[in-house]
């Protein structure tokens, strides 16, 4: 059985003065089902909470105070948990490269949370080396960051990664597309 090979997972678009390549996010299931329970737990709890305050016939002050101290907090975290679901579920990954700089956005529907890194400062663009730090749950970047991804440039005395959702040969793909039209990407050889 001759095995075909797999289709690339990124769509690029040059537009000229600038190229944008678009993949969607990883899709870790085992994260996706436990926040799926997780959810449910939580919309549970949130009725329950609701319920509980509306039914109240004397109110205790103190208790209103907590409950919405709690409530507020309780939604945030609520807001977290649908944000990493719907991240998992329909999140795309996107990368915008100009002669200028690199801007690495995370699009979830109409939301999107960009970062860009200047030209200047940006050296060595290749494959990403995984190293002890990127197992853990640092600064909050795991699982919607870019913690864990294929491709990494050095930033001044820091390593930012993205691409999280493709394999390396795919990386390597999207590295010369990227070197093809702005060379000034190729990695410094020292």
């Amino acid at each position: 059985m001759v095995v075909k090979p797999p289709l690339p997972k990124h769509k690029t678009e040059d537009f000229g003065d600038k190229l944008i390549i678009t993949m969607p996010s990883r899709k870790v299931w085992p994260f996706i089902l436990v926040f799926c329970i997780w959810s449910l737990f939580w919309l549970t709890m949130e009725s329950t909470l609701v319920a509980t305050i509306f039914t109240s016939h004397n109110p205790n002050p103190f208790n209103v105070i907590t409950f919405i101290i709690f409530f507020a907090i309780w939604n945030l975290l609520g807001l977290f948990l649908v944000y990493n679901i719907l991240w998992q579920l329909i999140g795309k990954e996107e990368i915008q490269i100009t002669k200028q700089s690199i801007k690495i956005s995370q699009i979830v529907l109409m939301y999107k949370r960009s970062r860009e890194y200047l030209f200047e400062h940006i050296k060595d663009l290749d494959l990403a080396r995984v190293s002890i730090s990127d197992l853990s749950f640092q600064r909050g970047q795991f699982p919607t960051g870019t913690k864990l991804g294929s491709i990494s440039f050095d930033y001044g005395a820091q390593t930012f990664k993205f691409a999280g959702s493709i394999e390396e040969a795919e990386a390597k793909q999207i590295i010369a597309e990227i070197q093809q039209k702005y060379p000034q990407y190729k990695k410094q050889i020292s």
